[in-house]
C-alpha cells in the first residue's frame, strides 16, 4: 500500500512538472528574490525584504513590504531599502522601526521607546595638518586614525488623539563605532558591541553594558582576541549570549 501510495504521489509531482510552461531567459533575469522575511511577535504582520533588476537605471529595486498574514492587505514601504536598515519589531509587533543611514537599533521592553546609536566624527582638520607636518619627510607614511564614535539615544514616543509625537535623548558618548545594540529588561541596560574602521587589535571589538538607571559609566563585559557579533537574549531576559569567532 505505502509503494502504491508513492507511485501515485510520484506520478502527480511529474505530471504537475509536465505541464509547467518552460523558463524564458527574460524570465530568469527578471525574477524577483526574496531576500528576508521578519514575522511581527504577534503573528499578525510580515516584512518581505524583495530585489530585482530594474533595467533603465541599471541597478537593482530593492523593495520593503508589509504584509497582513491573513492575507487581506500588503503595503509597500520603500523601493529604496538596504541591507543595514535592518527592521525592528516592537515588542507588541504593532510597529516597526528602521533607520535610514548606518545605525543600529533595540526597542525597550514596550512600544513606547526604543534606543538607537548613531556614528559620530569629530572634526580633525588641525590633527590631520599636524599629523602630516610629523611626517613631512616620509614619502610614504600610513594615514592618521580618524576619531570615529557613537552617540546612544533614545526614542521616546507618546500617542495621543490618533497623532504621534516623539523625544530624542542622549544617553551616552562613546569613542568607538557601535556595530550592535541590545536592551536588557531585567538589569534595565543596554549591551553594545565596539567596532573601530582600523583594526589595530582584537581587543577593539569587545562588548560593553551602560545601566540605564543613572549611573554614566561603561562596564566591559569581554577583553579576548575574539571577534564578538549576534548579540541575542535569552527567553526568561536575564542572559546575554553572542557568537566569537578567532582570527
Amino acid at each position: 500500500m505505502r509503494i502504491y501510495l508513492f507511485v501515485i504521489f510520484t506520478l502527480q509531482c511529474y505530471t504537475s512538472i509536465g505541464a509547467h510552461p518552460k523558463l524564458t531567459i527574460d524570465e530568469f533575469f527578471n525574477a524577483t528574490s526574496f531576500q528576508s522575511v521578519s514575522l511581527s511577535p504577534n503573528g499578525r504582520h510580515l516584512l518581505v525584504y524583495t530585489r530585482k533588476p530594474a533595467w533603465d537605471s541599471n541597478s537593482y529595486d530593492n523593495s520593503l513590504w508589509l504584509y497582513e498574514t491573513d492575507g487581506s492587505k500588503k503595503e509597500l514601504i520603500t523601493t529604496q531599502y538596504a541591507v543595514f536598515m535592518e527592521p525592528k519589531w516592537s515588542p507588541s509587533g504593532d510597529w516597526f522601526f528602521y533607520y535610514a543611514t548606518p545605525s543600529t537599533l533595540t526597542w525597550s521592553d514596550s512600544d513606547s521607546s526604543l534606543y538607537f546609536a548613531a556614528q559620530s566624527t569629530e572634526s580633525t582638520e588641525d590633527a590631520d595638518r599636524l599629523y602630516e607636518a610629523e611626517w613631512k619627510d616620509v614619502i610614504q607614511y600610513r594615514r592618521r586614525k580618524p576619531n570615529y564614535g557613537s552617540v546612544i539615544q533614545r526614542i521616546d514616543i507618546k500617542r495621543k488623539h490618533g497623532k504621534l509625537s516623539v523625544k530624542i535623548h542622549c544617553i551616552k558618548h562613546l569613542d568607538f563605532i557601535v556595530t550592535e545594540l541590545l536592551f536588557v529588561p531585567s538589569e534595565h541596560k543596554i549591551v553594545c558591541i565596539s567596532y573601530s574602521p582600523i583594526i589595530e587589535t582584537l581587543s577593539e571589538i569587545e562588548l560593553y553594558a551602560k545601566d540605564l538607571r543613572g549611573s554614566s559609566s561603561l562596564i566591559r563585559l569581554t577583553n579576548n582576541q575574539l571577534l564578538e557579533n549576534s548579540l541575542k537574549l535569552s527567553a526568561d531576559g536575564k542572559h546575554v549570549f553572542f557568537s566569537s569567532l578567532s582570527s
